[in-house]
């Protein structure tokens, strides 16, 4: 008696299991043709007629003409009339679903409209065909900075940096990075150290302190969203970093903490460099304003250098420390002397088709290289600014360029991953 009664137990269990199955399966059917067939035009970002059915609740909630499905009754809901043609306007609007489509629709409603798991956009998500890239992707070269000592070269991209030994060109070593993309590299006046920047955007800006030898790493996070320059003082142990707060925050480079913050630009900051003796600080914006600074008082000195029409990506101050010159996104490169008294502007080039990327000085000064979205690589005299060289076409834009400080070599890094170094001659011919 005991054992008969055990086994009804089992077997009702059974057919409540299957009815949930049952229940659980019509209501992940209902979900895909929904997904496949109308979540395009009724979505949260979407709500033709008022209507959503991302989530099962959306879809409860109904549109502008009230409520589409009444749970238990198919015939009456106004969804399935509309998918089954019998009432305007016959839905999807790409023409009407299989008679399949329709019974998985008719099966939910009648078995009480059922919630699925999750919301359609994931459904959908998830249902997207795997497609490989036909070559292998690497990510974009985003800094690169040779030692003082030309004994490295830094490699920077999405999340590590390499350090490249010149004599035979193999890895030293390679370090993580976890604040994205590295957006600026510098050594340390006496390269001990390696500091990197970069950051999440509209989060935080990362610095990252090695020291070489030991692979010893040092973090801080600064400015309310991503570094995109970073400057070394040619003597003392500071650096400078701006970042798209519109903020420099220059830094102790022994403890790793903020000194103090200059804010003085409207928009995000691009470049930064000090002059050679260590003076001032120069920055460039997207303001379109060139600035220099007394970093001991925080303070601007004389006016900003202005004369540029559109948002400043770069900046490079001569090996002198008596010229700076700024480009971007107007094409082109203006060059100014400056002084105690602020900065004059001497010259001026049309450079590019495109936005200007990078710019950097040989070590005797006498030519500047540049880099733009047109996929070009220019070498200008710095005295009359008239264009002596022009690389062949890059196989992508060039987002970082550097020379060594011998001024033998020239490096490229590539948005499409790749780097080129390129020996140069004496003195560069067309």
């Amino acid at each position: 008696m005991t054992f008969v009664l055990l086994v009804a137990v089992i077997t009702i269990g059974s057919v409540e299991a299957q009815e949930n199955i049952r229940r659980a399966t019509s209501a992940d059917g209902a979900a895909q043709v929904f997904a496949e067939n109308c979540l395009s035009c009724h979505n949260r970002l979407n709500r033709e007629s008022q209507f959503s059915l991302q989530t099962h609740e959306d879809l409860m909630k109904g549109g502008a003409g009230g409520q589409v499905v009444v749970p238990g009754g198919a015939d009456e809901s106004r969804l399935l009339q509309m998918v089954e043609g019998f009432l305007e306007p016959v839905m999807p609007q790409n023409g009407m679903i299989s008679e399949e489509e329709i019974d998985i629709l008719r099966d939910w409603i009648e078995q009480g409209g059922k919630p699925w798991v999750g919301n359609l956009a994931e459904i959908n998500i998830g249902r997207l065909p795997l497609i490989r890239p036909y070559k292998e992707v690497h990510s974009a070269i985003t800094s690169v900075s040779y030692s003082h000592h030309g004994q490295w070269l830094a490699i920077g991209s999405h999340g590590s940096v390499r350090l490249l030994d010149i004599s035979d060109g193999q890895i030293y070593r390679e370090f993580e990075y976890t604040g994205g993309a590295v957006r600026g590299l510098v050594f340390s006046a006496d390269d001990r150290h390696l500091i990197a920047v970069g950051g999440q955007p509209a989060r935080y800006g990362e610095v990252r302190i090695w020291t070489i030898d030991s692979g010893e790493v040092r973090e801080t996070n600064a400015h309310d969203d991503a570094i995109y320059a970073i400057a070394i003082h040619p003597t003392s142990a500071i650096f400078a970093t701006g970042s798209y707060d519109n903020r420099i925050i220059l830094w102790s480079l022994e403890t790793a903490l903020p000194i103090s913050t200059i804010e003085g630009h409207v928009d995000a900051v691009y470049g930064l460099a000090f002059t050679s003796l260590g003076d001032y600080l120069v920055s460039a914006s997207a303001d379109r304003n060139v600035k220099l600074w007394d970093w001991r008082t925080n303070k601007q000195v004389s006016r900003p250098m202005t004369e540029s029409r559109a948002g400043l990506y770069s900046l490079a101050v001569s090996p002198s420390g008596e010229l700076v010159v700024a480009a971007g996104e107007d094409k082109m490169i203006r060059v100014w002397t400056i002084s105690e008294n602020g900065g004059t502007l001497s010259k001026s080039a049309f450079a590019h088709n495109a936005a200007i990327l990078d710019l950097g000085f040989t070590p005797d000064g006498k030519t500047l290289v540049s880099s733009g979205a047109d996929k070009q690589v220019k070498f200008w005299d710095v005295a009359t600014m008239e264009e002596i060289r022009v690389l062949p076409n890059q196989s992508d834009w060039v987002l970082t360029l550097a020379v060594s400080p011998d001024g033998k070599e020239l490096v490229l890094g590539r948005y499409d991953g790749s780097i080129e170094r390129i020996i140069l001659s004496a003195e560069p011919s067309s």
